[in-house]
């Protein structure tokens, strides 16, 4: 469900929110953020593996690193080309912050998840909720009793608005 909802508020965020400008520099730093990631979690795996896996499998993780590598040159040449690099700060596009406030700098320029819930116009209770409830599930703390207690109508209702959250990202 957390999961859902965060892809639909990632969305709504990079689709329908904010001039188009705005939200085509949020899409290639969403991009930038993802390739980061991945280049350095594959970095990091191989380095701990040095010596425990076999020759094609590093040549295939160097390989997809160069290629993360100049894709990240890409977009960041797509960001400079389309003058892109006015709409937000320098520390934005260099840590890829792609949930940022405003150009504006303040202490937390980017957006949390209630935030972000919010911002595509899931109802401020519903946000609570799930930041709340659904969280703890993420965070390993899912141990309540309430689903043991095959509680019919909390399930109706979860699966009820989590089919609206999908229908809505379809939309989008």
């Amino acid at each position: 469900g957390r999961m859902i909802i965060d892809n639909y508020s990632i969305l709504y965020l990079l689709t329908s929110f904010s001039t188009k400008e705005e939200q085509q520099l949020r899409y290639y730093l969403y991009l930038l953020d993802s390739i980061s990631m991945r280049s350095q979690s594959v970095q990091e795996f191989m380095e701990g593996m040095k010596n425990n896996v076999p020759e094609n499998l590093v040549t295939d993780s160097n390989s997809l690193i160069n290629h993360d590598q100049n894709a990240i040159k890409v977009i960041l040449s797509k960001i400079e080309n389309e003058n892109l690099s006015k709409i937000t700060t320098e520390k934005n596009l260099r840590t890829n912050n792609w949930k940022f406030v405003s150009i504006i700098p303040s202490e937390n320029n980017y957006y949390n998840w209630k935030e972000l819930y919010n911002i595509s116009k899931i109802p401020k209770h519903f946000s609570l909720t799930i930041q709340k409830h659904f969280s703890s599930f993420v965070h390993g703390l899912g141990t309540v009793l309430i689903y043991q207690q095959r509680n019919k109508s909390i399930e109706e209702s979860v699966m009820s608005f989590l089919m609206i959250i999908q229908f809505l990202s379809s939309q989008i």
